[in-house]
């Protein structure tokens, strides 16, 4: 608490003086400048009114603010469903579009290996046809060899006809023996 020295109309200096944190010439003069004047705190309080005032009313703004942002952000639960259940939706619709994509995808690559199976049916008409090439391939054979020994047969043939001792009758020769020669030969008869 504040000590006011006032004595009064005296010249002098007192102790009181120098031990009170503020000295008056006078006891009025004290007593004014112990309370305050009433304009002057009216006006402080006006104005301290009017601070308060601003804050709250920024304090008032920014809460409303922030509860405007809090009711944004508060979705109500049926709402929530809502969407929840539309993105359930779109990715079933996305699963069963992956789902069919890799179905087709998959029965292509079936089809593509059944191709390349060896089945015993492929097998069977694997070997046939190897057989069916390997038979041609010996009639071939058989017919060029039986054509090859028809010709040296006939060659043969010809040479043996040249050969043969009729035919050497037939185109004037003739056989004369001795009667106790063993061994006959040809010669060229005289007509």
């Amino acid at each position: 608490m504040p000590v006011v020295s006032g004595v009064g109309h005296e010249t002098d200096f007192t102790l009181a003086d120098f031990a009170a944190d503020l000295r008056a010439p006078t006891p009025t003069a004290a007593a004014e400048l112990a309370s305050p004047v009433r304009q002057e705190l009216l006006l402080q309080l006006g104005h301290l009114a009017r601070q308060l005032h601003h804050h709250l009313a920024r304090k008032q703004q920014s809460e409303i603010q922030r509860l405007d942002y809090l009711e944004r952000r508060l979705v109500h639960p049926a709402e929530l469903l809502r969407r929840q259940q539309t993105d359930l939706n779109q990715l079933a619709q996305r699963l069963h579009r992956a789902t069919r994509t890799r179905l087709t995808r998959e029965q292509l690559r079936i089809a593509q290996l059944s191709q390349g199976l060896v089945t015993p049916q492929h097998v069977i008409r694997r070997e046939q046809q190897g057989l069916d090439t390997l038979t041609a391939r010996a009639q071939r054979a058989i017919h060029n060899g039986f054509v090859q020994r028809q010709l040296i047969l006939a060659r043969l043939t010809s040479s043996l006809a040249h050969l043969n001792p009729e035919g050497v009758l037939a185109r004037g020769y003739s056989i004369v023996q001795l009667e106790n020669a063993p061994s006959c030969r040809m010669r060229p008869c005289s007509m």
